[in-house]
């Protein structure tokens, strides 16, 4: 039985979060087609929602001038027509409004239906401006271009911790944690990270009856960012840019993200919680040793390779974060594998417009980090990224509120 005969678009975007988003934002806001999108949840920003309602995340940590369309004002013109505050001095988007402006954008570009509920298995690549991307379901779309928008990461798991992860058991990366389904009364919790996802799901076992102990392997640190914003402009991605070894930007790029924060907020709810006897801190310290069985997991921490004492869970969450890593893209393995596409560290080295050696694949989120900065996963790397690929699918500059931060030119002849 022969393979069905592909569809066909001009771009096709695996991957329906805000990076995805952005690039069909920007593609059809620039007068250009629908671009097919496959994901397979089948609509657009998903995953996001439901990482937010399972952290029981409130607001989001990044202004709203910084959002998947094409004009950094539209989030405030949205708000204002609602009567919507806006949280703290920088104006952070409430979740649900966040969600309900995203969902207004995409009606209004009339790509409702752009999401395809399907999950790409391939890419083969014929050449610079041919590309098939074949699906779980057996179909298969021709497109002349791609954008690969899953940002995967791959979990840091502590070494002591690494034989006992379970999506299902006692120890738990993050992503597998939902606060919602969280039976947690009256046992303890242990909470392992110094960033803000630590402290959503503190906050949430705290709630809901847990004893919590929060181990951060450094002291917190506060910060209303996730990187700062001399990253978003010239004042570091100049000297950024001037670095032309790709491992030299990867490890600079790491260097500014390095561990989590939480924000003022957050800090003065956990000192507050510690004052209440509900939460204990545990800073500087690692977990040396873990052992599971059926009284729990008991931990043995140690400070500066000194032991600093020893916890028995019912629980632990490892709110450790991911590295953005084509490890945990079979799709970007294979097409690394058949066209030997240059890679550094588990990061593709990409052109200036995003484009993946002689490939017609373009890669937006954090695995853009080598090209963009610290902030390419965020949503401010979201609008770079969209606007560089468009303007390289058109072949035209695409950003007419100057929001791109390096030359037009350069994107164009990447």
């Amino acid at each position: 039985m022969s393979a069905p005969t592909p569809d066909t678009a001009d771009v096709c975007i695996v991957g329906a979060g805000p990076q995805g988003l952005a690039v069909a934002l920007h593609l059809v806001q620039a007068g250009a087609p629908a671009p097919v999108v496959v994901d397979p949840s089948g609509r657009w920003m998903a995953a996001w929602d439901r990482q937010f309602a399972a952290y029981e995340i409130p607001h989001l940590r990044s202004p709203g001038v910084h959002h998947p369309g094409g004009q950094a004002g539209d989030w405030g013109t949205y708000r204002a027509g609602r009567n919507v505050a806006g949280i703290g001095r920088y104006d952070f988007p409430q979740t649900g409004c966040f969600a309900d402006f995203c969902r207004e954008l995409v009606a209004a570009a009339g790509i409702a239906d752009a999401v395809r509920a399907d999950r790409a298995t391939e890419v083969v690549a014929d050449g610079p401006d041919a590309a098939e991307v074949r699906l779980a379901s057996g179909a298969r779309i021709g497109a002349r271009r791609v954008v690969v928008a899953t940002n995967p990461r791959r979990p840091r798991i502590p070494p002591a911790l690494a034989g006992l992860v379970d999506p299902v058991g006692p120890v738990r990366h993050s992503s597998s944690v939902d606060l919602a389904r969280a039976d947690v009364d009256r046992r303890t919790v242990v909470v392992a990270g110094g960033g803000l996802t630590a402290f959503h799901l503190v906050a949430g076992a705290v709630v809901r009856g847990a004893v919590v102990h929060l181990l951060a392997r450094r002291p917190l640190r506060v910060s209303d960012f996730d990187a700062s914003p001399g990253w978003l402009g010239p004042k570091y991605l100049h000297d950024f840019w001037a670095v032309f070894d790709a491992a030299a930007r990867r490890a600079i790029a790491l260097a500014a993200r390095d561990g989590g924060s939480v924000t003022p907020a957050a800090f003065a709810r956990i000192r507050e919680l510690t004052a209440q006897g509900r939460l204990r801190v545990w800073e500087q310290v690692e977990i040396a040793s873990a052992a599971s069985g059926p009284a729990g997991v008991d931990l043995d921490l140690a400070r500066g390779g000194v032991p600093a004492g020893t916890l028995r869970a019912d629980e632990v969450w490892l709110a450790t974060g991911g590295e953005p890593s084509i490890d945990s893209d079979p799709v970007l393995r294979a097409l690394e594998r058949e066209w030997r596409a240059p890679i550094c560290d588990g990061l593709p080295v990409l052109r200036p417009d995003l484009r993946w050696a002689d490939t017609p694949v373009h890669v937006a989120g954090a695995l853009a980090m080598i090209e963009l900065g610290p902030a390419a996963g965020n949503l401010w790397g979201a609008r770079q990224a969209a606007v560089r690929i468009a303007s390289s699918v058109l072949g035209r500059d695409v950003d007419e509120h100057g929001s791109l931060v390096v030359p037009p030119a350069a994107v164009r002849s990447g």
